[in-house]
């Protein structure tokens, strides 16, 4: 037996170790389950935190793309306008064009 005087005590002491030992397992699975979900959150931070770049991402995509489509329009906005003004002036035809003085008559 060990150092136990007698039975009850014995008992008395096994009882105690049990309970000690259910405690401390407890308390061990209380700290299991916290680091977990400790974990779990993080987890969930680092994907919200990813998801947050890549829309960010995204957006200057986008932003960066309508720029970009935005200096092609106006590039080609100054090549038709300079297409226009090199262009000679058209002299209007006789048959087309308006009299600007009064007919004579015949």
């Amino acid at each position: 037996v060990g150092l136990c005087r007698n039975d009850a005590e014995c008992k008395t002491c096994a009882s105690q170790v049990v309970q000690f030992m259910k405690k401390e397992n407890s308390e061990q699975e209380k700290q299991k389950q916290k680091d977990l979900e400790n974990k779990r959150a993080k987890k969930e931070a680092l994907k919200r935190e990813l998801e947050r770049l890549e829309e960010l991402e995204n957006q200057e995509r986008k932003r960066i793309k309508q720029e970009e489509k935005s200096r092609e329009k106006a590039k080609r906005r100054a090549e038709y306008e300079e297409k226009i003004r090199n262009q000679p002036q058209a002299k209007p035809d006789k048959a087309t064009a308006v009299p600007t003085s009064k007919p004579t008559s015949l």
